[in-house]
């Protein structure tokens, strides 16, 4: 769990300039892959699927650490997290808090908390 705290850490409030580059290089190579294809995305929608799938470790990991009948209840502190991160972008230079940023981060939580949540049901039956 420390290590997926550390990595939103890293690129929801790491310097701006390391995380641009690192944000170049990811496009590049998705539409890369997907021109082999005669596909690609724009990197407003990559950002996008980056945002959700940025949270879905954390909701898995969260529901993971919480008791049986409690693991629904990751979803509302995961959303708590990234508002936190992104009222913390509006005081660091070179950041700025985005309202759809929170709605994408807790839908990959949501993905994350409902893989587990699915899984536990699974194994159950």
């Amino acid at each position: 769990m420390l290590l997926v705290v550390a990595g939103i850490g890293v690129a929801t409030l790491g310097p701006r300039g390391l995380v641009l580059m690192a944000r170049i290089e990811a496009v590049d190579a998705i539409n890369a892959v997907l021109g082999r294809f005669d596909a690609s995305l724009t990197t407003m929608q990559i950002e996008d699927l980056a945002n959700i799938a940025l949270f879905v470790p954390l909701g898995l990991a969260v529901a993971a650490v919480l008791p049986r009948r409690a693991w629904w209840f990751a979803l509302p502190i995961c959303v708590a997290a990234t508002a936190a991160i992104e009222l913390s972008q509006s005081v660091i230079p070179g950041r700025v808090p985005d309202l759809s940023d929170v709605v994408l981060n807790a839908v990959g939580a949501a993905i994350g908390c409902a893989i587990l949540g699915i899984r536990r049901a699974v194994r159950r039956n």
